[in-house]
């Protein structure tokens, strides 16, 4: 089976993200607030402040800009690097410091804020940003060294509570858990009396996905200070990960009780209602809260986002409406066009996508439009919107072509996509996306051994990658009688990612081309119980039907069919088994 989309960690794969993030602590919340107190340089091995070559340095300025405006960002990190450290003004590093950040570019992020810190190292945001870096670098020691100082500040000063959250929000780096949790675990030790550590430390174990170890400190810091709301709220959060709904609930509910629960607090225990499957509730909750503060816009978005699930389409009309009101204009455009969408009403969903024309459900809407149009056969259409939305904004520009092609391929334009995605490769080699979808037209095309040649070339490229190797073995044993070459290269994507239901898939049906029709069931059903999908249910049934079993092979077809009614893949099973 094909699949290039990479696993949700667990905690966001269980519950929606809108849910988890009202419930954690907001962690960056402390840093703005201590961002201008002044503080000791920590030890700094580069060397002291250059000497000024302006001229030079605003050269590197105006290249780095040419380049950001282009999408070009390693070039403009790097060209900003060069007029940090050719330049003695602290702005000049912290441009440096956050372009090459805001892109995940890390190295030279560090060289950029370990210049602006040695400029600046009292102003605002300098040691924050310089000791995220080495903490995402595993640089324990200069992390230590960096929040030490912070922490000394913040107690002597007498924000200590405040000064542990912004540390915590320092330690926030995925990936670099290694090195953040013990620093966290030191800063809970160093002060065990200060309810702000315990909860800083759970709210880390919970989003480096240990669930398990954060129970106790969310516990302690309630047991500190019972009357803070957002420990409450952690705990629950804890519990509903660990599956205790039942006492999640109850402390929500007690903490509806403190002082400053209000109407925010009572949107979030909705929202822990809704993850925890309590519909009927958060829907009354939800109700009370946009009838009682009509212009509280998260209040009527979510009751909306709720009647929406549930098919509740007039009542999703009538709260997205309210939320027109609110001020929040593009949010509610874009969610009315959804529920037209989800209702089957394609003119009304087409009327107010159309109306989203900028912020964050641009690309969303702007795409749907595009797919609407392309099956109203007004393809060129399409794609000339899509074309305009990659012009005039970059950043989408990617997504843009993307969705250009998909139209293109539903229309039947399949010469046209292949263009289009070959031109995508030479403008964007770093994309691995392209090149998987010009192999999979091409398979589509029946033109196989240029398929099997681009997945080769994108394995050559990145050998360790699990989806690569899993697209290649998949194409091989289905699609050519390589079939011994095929199991090698989806035996090393197991066990790269020995849970995906995609590649234990593939084995399955490299088996039962192979003629191992045991092995190949055994595969099959372990995939479909981790992923009820229907390709994975045609090529259960078929492996089924060919060893026999031929009710068997019926009842999973209908099952699958029935929760993916004309599905293509299943379908077309179907018919050829069909007696």
């Amino acid at each position: 089976m094909r699949n290039d989309t990479p696993k949700l960690p667990s905690l966001l794969s269980r519950h929606p993200l809108w849910v988890l993030a009202a419930f954690l602590i907001p962690m960056g919340c402390a840093m703005q607030q201590s961002a201008d107190r002044t503080e000791a340089e920590v030890p700094y091995d580069g060397q002291l402040p250059f000497v000024s070559a302006s001229g030079e340095a605003s050269y590197h300025v105006l290249m780095g800009e040419i380049a950001l405006s282009r999408g070009e960002w390693g070039v403009s990190a790097s060209e900003y690097r060069k007029a940090a450290e050719l330049s003695n003004d602290p702005q000049t590093a912290e441009r440096a410091a956050r372009v090459a950040f805001d892109h995940g570019l890390w190295e030279d992020a560090h060289a950029s804020a370990r210049r602006w810190y040695a400029l600046a190292p009292t102003a605002a945001g300098s040691r924050s940003m310089l000791t995220a870096l080495e903490v995402r670098r595993g640089n324990r020691t200069q992390a230590r060294a960096l929040l030490d100082r912070l922490l000394g500040d913040a107690e002597r000063e007498g924000w200590l509570g405040d000064g542990i959250s912004m540390a915590a929000a320092l330690l926030n780096a995925e990936g670099a858990w290694d090195t953040a949790l013990p620093l966290m675990e030191e800063i809970e030790s160093r002060y065990p009396q200060m309810p702000e550590s315990h909860a800083s430390l759970a709210t880390l174990y919970l989003r480096a996905e240990l669930p398990e170890r954060a129970l106790a400190p969310a516990r302690e810091a309630v047991r500190l200070d019972p009357e803070w709301l957002r420990a409450h709220t952690l705990l629950a959060t804890v519990l509903l990960e660990l599956r205790e709904i039942d006492e999640a609930l109850d402390v929500a509910s007690t903490a509806a009780t403190l002082a400053d629960a209000g109407p925010d607090y009572r949107l979030r225990h909705a929202m822990l209602l809704i993850s925890a499957g309590r519909d009927s509730k958060a829907e009354a909750m939800l109700a009370e809260l946009v009838e009682e503060y009509p212009n509280m816009a998260a209040a009527s978005r979510q009751a909306g986002l709720l009647a929406q699930r549930q098919g509740r389409y007039d009542d999703a009309r009538a709260y997205f409406r309210r939320l027109l009101g609110t001020g929040q204009q593009v949010a509610a455009l874009y969610f009315l066009g959804r529920t037209e969408d989800l209702a089957g009403n394609r003119t009304g969903a087409l009327h107010f996508y159309q109306q989203v024309t900028g912020g964050e459900y641009l690309l969303p809407a702007q795409v749907r439009v595009a797919a609407l149009l392309g099956e109203q056969g007004r393809v060129d259409e399409a794609i000339d919107g899509l074309d305009l939305l990659a012009q005039t904004e970059p950043q989408h520009a990617i997504d843009a072509v993307e969705a250009s092609a998909a139209v293109m391929r539903r229309a039947g334009r399949q010469a046209q996509a292949l263009a289009t995605y070959e031109q995508a490769i030479a403008r964007w080699p770093q994309e691995q996306g392209f090149r998987y979808e010009r192999a999979f037209l091409l398979l589509e095309l029946d033109r196989v051994s240029e398929a099997v040649t681009a997945l080769e070339a994108l394995v050559e490229d990145y050998p360790e990658d699990a989806n690569a190797l899993n697209a290649l073995g998949y194409t091989l044993a289905d699609r050519t009688d390589r079939h011994r070459e095929a199991l090698r290269f989806i035996q090393k994507a197991l066990s790269l990612d020995p849970e995906n239901p995609a590649i234990i898939d593939s084995l399955g049906w490299v088996e039962y081309r192979r003629g191992r029709l045991g092995r190949a069931i055994g595969h099959l059903e372990r995939a479909y119980a981790l992923l009820p999908d229907p390709e994975i249910a045609a090529h259960l049934g078929e492996v089924l039907w060919i060893s026999g079993r031929r009710e068997d092979a019926q009842r999973v077809w209908r099952a699958a069919l029935d929760s993916f009614p004309g599905d293509q893949d299943l379908s077309a099973v179907m018919a050829r088994f069909a007696d």
